[in-house]
């Protein structure tokens, strides 16, 4: 019986990964998530479109007018 109580289900790992997995992505930056990619081919097309958008918004949020 102590060791049913001491060894977590499956539902309870599951939900304890799935909170991790998400706190772990709302303090990640950008930079952080892309960097976990595991294929270098992906990952180098993410750095291009994050840079492409970059380039594209100023940081306010505004274009130029023309």
């Amino acid at each position: 019986m102590r060791r049913m109580l001491r060894k977590p289900s499956e539902l309870v790992r599951a939900v304890a990964e799935k909170l991790a997995r998400q706190k772990k992505l709302d303090i990640a930056t950008v930079d952080d998530v892309i960097a976990e990619v595991e294929t270098p081919k992906l990952r180098a097309i993410l750095a291009r479109v994050r840079a492409f958008v970059d380039s594209a918004n100023l940081p306010s949020g505004q274009t130029e007018a023309l």
